[in-house]
């Protein structure tokens, strides 16, 4: 009897202990954020305009992790994989939508009532929510070289008779641009671009291929070759022309026609403070002064509509995120590229190497 008794006494115990975890609240998350940047002076320019501003306001503190945006991506695969993630929000890019959905969440847009009545349109996706917006692919010309216009389209950059001089184009991994501006060049309008013609993209490329003087690898080797005078005219990324215009280096930006690319907020999955993540997204939205400061700083545009008002009539022009400019932007088919990556990548890099 003692040893049953003993047995009950334990199992109701047992039962009372369950009854309290269950009723007791839900761990809650800690009072901070961990956000993966690029660190340097990105990331301060990230903590001055928004980060310290929204610890000020909701006292949840900002704690900025530095990795590269490749690295990033694979430490929270290996965090997952052992189910500890440590880190709440990451940068990610127009292909990492599709590609990086086992490892973020799903965003609840309904959170975000800042960015709801502060953004542009289509700034909140369902696994990003849009920070930045540039170009991938910008037609740009030296004005030494064109002072009464160079060119003003992709015909206009391969058309090496109407504009003669050495052209600098991009090798810096993502092939599939080059290739769709070749098509561009050669008359494919944009909204038929998708799936790109290789073959047409590359006949296009053979005729230009001999009047590049550089194929860039690297952001800092494009603004070089402008600098150097190495070329005339080519293809940038729009942070990296801007940077070269700010500087005072006789270039040009053409942004009709660009190669739109965008920077987004991405939630790590079973992210440790995820509803901070969301409050620190929507916070970012908030002020329009802040984003004119961060555009005129880091060359980029965000999707905050009443920034626009703020702006200089030439930023205004310039800006990639101006009615008429965002307008005229080429978006591309990313699904189409990620089933085809592996071959384009291939393909290209046996003719590049011919």
């Amino acid at each position: 009897m003692r040893g049953i008794t003993g047995i009950v006494s334990k199992l109701a115990g047992a039962a009372v202990a369950a009854t309290i975890a269950l009723s007791a609240p839900a761990q809650a998350q800690s009072n901070e954020v961990v956000v993966v940047t690029t660190g340097g002076a990105y990331g301060a320019l990230l903590d001055r305009l928004f980060f310290k501003p929204f610890t000020e306001e909701t006292g949840i503190t900002v704690k900025q992790v530095s990795s590269s945006t490749a690295e990033a991506w694979a430490k929270l695969a290996a965090m997952a994989q052992v189910g500890k993630v440590e880190w709440d929000l990451l940068s990610g890019l127009d292909a990492d939508l599709l590609a990086r959905r086992d490892i973020v969440a799903e965003i609840d847009c309904s959170k975000l009532p800042i960015t709801a009545e502060m953004a542009l349109p289509d700034t909140c996706r369902d696994y990003g929510v849009v920070r930045v917006v540039g170009s991938n692919g910008t037609l740009t010309y030296s004005t030494e070289e064109f002072p009464n216009g160079g060119p003003q389209s992709w015909a206009d950059l391969f058309d090496t008779e109407k504009f003669p001089g050495p052209r600098g184009l991009m090798d810096s991994g993502t092939p599939w641009d080059m290739l769709a501006i070749a098509l561009l060049a050669d008359g494919v309008p944009a909204d038929k671009l998708y799936p790109l013609d290789l073959d047409r993209a590359f006949a296009k490329l053979d005729k230009i291929k001999p009047n590049v003087a550089v194929w860039w690898k690297s952001g800092d080797q494009s603004q070089q070759m402008f600098r150097s005078g190495e070329v005339v005219a080519g293809v940038l990324w729009s942070g990296r022309a801007f940077m070269l215009e700010k500087e005072g280096a006789p270039v040009k930006a053409v942004i009709p026609g660009s190669i739109r690319a965008n920077g987004y907020w991405m939630v790590a999955k079973n992210a440790p403070n995820g509803d901070n993540a969301l409050k620190l997204i929507d916070y970012f939205m908030k002020s329009p002064e802040a984003h004119v400061a961060f555009r005129r700083e880091n060359f980029n545009d965000t999707m905050n509509k009443a920034a626009m008002d703020l702006l200089t009539p030439e930023e205004r022009a310039a800006a990639i995120t101006s009615p008429e400019n965002l307008a005229s932007l080429v978006v591309p088919d990313y699904k189409w590229i990620a089933e085809n990556r592996v071959a384009i990548m291939e393909r290209w890099k046996m003719w590049i190497a011919q």
